[in-house]
């Protein structure tokens, strides 16, 4: 079953059973209709962020830049919204670590909150995750984690602020 990686608009469009939206969020809207207009069974976006137009998974694959080189770190896990089990199967079978959750809304909210922590403070001192667990990285890390709290809690994730900078 063939699954598609769309990240931009394509004039002639492959043929694809699944499509997996990765793009940065100015770019979804291009990359759904495009995807829609493959008809595949299913469109799923992995991308970080809070995505509406399209069904959304969570992954935890990481990698860095050293240059112009990107470094993989780790494969993650990957989990999909309800709906998404055949793709799950084909992505096991890829070697993936994949599943579909009923409660993708809160996988969702965990990873924006981690985001919101690793991101700007990575992005601004140009370190890699590792380093936020160390001074002075994690206090900022964990004053993100104490403000978005509040936050994710209001969206429905049961977390307090101690469990969000945990």
């Amino acid at each position: 079953v063939p699954v598609a990686v769309i990240g931009r608009e394509f004039e002639a469009l492959p043929e694809a059973d699944w499509v997996i939206v990765l793009v940065k969020a100015y770019d979804t809207a291009g990359a759904v209709r495009t995807a829609r207009r493959m008809k595949p069974r299913g469109v799923v976006s992995l991308q970080n962020g809070l995505i509406e137009s399209v069904p959304q998974g969570v992954t935890t694959a990481a990698a860095w830049r050293q240059g112009k080189r990107i470094v993989p770190v780790t494969t993650g896990s990957t989990l999909l919204p309800p709906g998404f089990d055949l793709l799950g199967k084909y992505l096991r079978k890829a070697g993936m670590e994949a599943r579909v959750t009923r409660d993708i809304h809160q996988a969702r909210l965990r990873k924006l909150l981690a985001n919101v922590c690793l991101n700007p403070v990575t992005a601004l001192f140009r370190v890699r995750n590792g380093a936020l667990r160390e001074p002075p990285y994690a206090m900022l890390a964990e004053a993100l984690a104490s403000e978005a709290a509040p936050v994710v809690r209001a969206e429905g994730l049961a977390i307090t602020a101690g469990e969000a900078i945990a």
